[in-house]
Parts: structure tokens; sequence; C-alpha cells
């Protein structure tokens, strides 16, 4: 039996093999009415010419998509995306799916969800209006969020991240600290404003600075690594403008920041003291023991992937109560040296 070829699926379906082509590459080129039509006569006539377009067109690959908006040199540098993928992993393969991670290719989320054969993503970071979002939702790929604002089409699972934030800077005050520095997370894509998680955060630390008199924090945004965290103490004042606290969105940026503070001459926390946010397992093995706020990670990425499989399973989900955070308090924050 000979290949069918896109000259055929054009002819059955009525329409030209640019139309065939964008159903697999740029559906969002077509009319609703003709890609679906495209996908069933190219289903029916068995033309696969990608393993993208049997995902599409069949939805069953056996595999689950896990959406990450930036470079995986990036992502991997950040623990956090393994105690993540844990969490994912282990109900992925209790229902006999496998993971896949998807990041931009050649620079473009949109391009690399068009070419992924899966059945369904789980998406880090978006924000509500990212574009990626938009092409999901006009392939028809179920998509459940991780850390952004969920909605009736897109269940979201978070944490407390505006509660944990909140304790994590009232403890710092009530040591006394008066002159505190703020590290945010970097935007999921370029040209793209706060994302969901971080902006919650900031809520939670202004909540907490609010009615208390003290200066405005210093506010600066950095990469969640280690060597990112280095670069952002470095832009904070120095001499006496230095804050004596600092509050990290991460625990990879703390444990950067006390590495450079502490090559600088500084002692952690008689000098400046640091609160990071995850509690990732390293970060009761550093020196000193970073007080952080922790949230449950591997919690996460369970309830995300059961929300998805669910949803594949034609059920109806809905975005799950924020997961509870906590304070974790270690020997990375003391009261503020006089100076």
């Amino acid at each position: 039996m000979s290949r069918v070829t896109i000259a055929d699926v054009a002819g059955a379906a009525g329409v030209s093999k640019t139309a065939v082509s964008f159903a697999f590459n740029n559906p969002e080129k077509l009319g609703q009415a003709t890609l679906d039509r495209v996908l069933q006569v190219a289903l029916d006539l068995g033309y696969t010419p990608h393993p993208a377009a049997r995902a599409l067109s069949m939805r069953r690959s056996g595999t689950i998509g896990v959406l990450i908006p930036q470079r995986l040199s990036t992502v991997f540098a950040n623990q956090f995306l393994g105690e993540l993928m844990q969490g994912l992993g282990e109900l992925v393969e209790e229902h006999d799916f496998t993971l896949l991670l998807v990041p931009p290719l050649d620079g473009s989320l949109e391009g690399a969800i068009r070419r992924a054969s899966v059945d369904g993503f789980i998406s880090l970071g978006l924000s509500p209006d990212d574009q990626a979002l938009e092409t999901l939702d006009r392939i028809g790929i179920p998509t459940v969020l991780i850390d952004s604002e969920g909605s009736a089409q897109h269940p979201a699972v978070n944490v407390d991240d505006a509660g944990g934030a909140e304790v994590a800077a009232r403890h710092l005050l009530d040591l006394g600290h008066r002159q505190l520095g703020i590290i945010l997370l970097p935007p999921t894509r370029s040209q793209a404003g706060p994302t969901p998680t971080s902006a919650r955060r900031l809520a939670g630390y202004r909540a907490a600075f609010a009615g208390v008199d003290a200066p405005a924090p210093y506010v600066v945004t950095s990469g969640a690594t280690m060597a990112a965290g280095a670069r952002a103490f470095e832009s904070f004042p120095k001499g006496k403008r230095r804050p004596t606290a600092i509050l990290a969105m991460s625990d990879m940026v703390a444990i950067g920041v006390m590495g450079a503070a502490q090559a600088a001459g500084l002692v952690v926390p008689g000098d400046l003291s640091v609160v990071g946010y995850d509690d990732l397992p390293m970060a009761a093995w550093t020196s000193p023991p970073l007080t952080t706020v922790r949230q449950p990670i591997v919690e996460k990425g369970r309830v995300a992937a059961g929300l998805l499989i669910r949803r594949l399973q034609g059920k109806v989900v809905v975005s799950p109560p924020p997961l509870a955070t906590s304070l974790v308090v270690r020997s990375s924050t003391s009261p503020p040296n006089k100076r």
C-alpha cells in the first residue's frame, strides 16, 4: 500500500496542501471548522507526517508535556524543578503516562507546543494572557497550570504565596530589621511582566511592611539561580545604605546571596540576614542553614498531575485551594548589628 500524502488529504478534505500543512504546524491560521475537517480526514486516511500530527488528531500519545517557558539550561540550575518533577512523575507513572519536557523551540514556546506529541500539558509560571495559552486553546490540548492564575479553561495549582511571604517579612521585622532588600523572581518570558507568583509574594511582603516605620525596601529582579543571586547582592547599596536583611523569592537566589555576602567579608546573619522561599533539601545544609518559606513542591506536582489526568478522562476539574506554606527558621537570620 502506498503512503498517504499531503495531496491525498488535501483532495479528500477539499482544501489546499498549504491548509493541510497549517493544520499540523500553524493551526491558528485556519478556522476551527476547516481545522477539524482536515484533522479528521487525515485520521481517516492514516496520514501522520509527524508525531505531533498524531497527538493533534488522535489525542493519544501516552505522554504528558511539561511546558517550560525558559531554556532548559536556566531551569535545571534551580533544584525546584527536580522536586516538582518528582511529584509529577509519581502520579504520571501510576496512570501509565510518560513525561516530556517542552522548552521553547528556536525561542518560540508556541512552536514547541505545536510540535509536541502529547495528550495534555502542565505549564509552569505562565501569565493568564500568555500567547502560549491561546495556542493551547486553539489546538484543544487540555492544560493545567502551576504557579499561575487559574480560570475555567485552565485550572491552576498554587501555594499560599502571599501568606508565606508576609510571615517571612514579619519575621525579619520582629527581629528589628528596618532596612530590607527584596529579590523578585524574573519574568518567565521576554518582554513579559512579573509572574503571578512574584506578584503575590511581593504583595505579601508589602502587607507585612504596612504600618511599620521603615524606609521602602530596595527591590531588584534576579534569575532563580545561585549565580544570579550573587549578582543581585552586588546590585544593592553599599555602606550604611546596605540592607541589613534580604528577602529572596527563591532558595537558590538566597544561597547565592549568602555566598556573595560572605565573599565580601560580611557575616551571615550578623551583618546580613537572609530568608529564602521553597525549602529545597539543600537549604538545611548551607552554611549557615537557610531560614526559608516551605512550600510543598512535590505535592504541588502530584496535585497538578492528578488534575490533568482527570481532565484527560473527561472529568470536569477546578482550581484547588492554595496549598499551605510555613516559615522554617534556621540560622541565617538574627537581629541586626548596630552600625
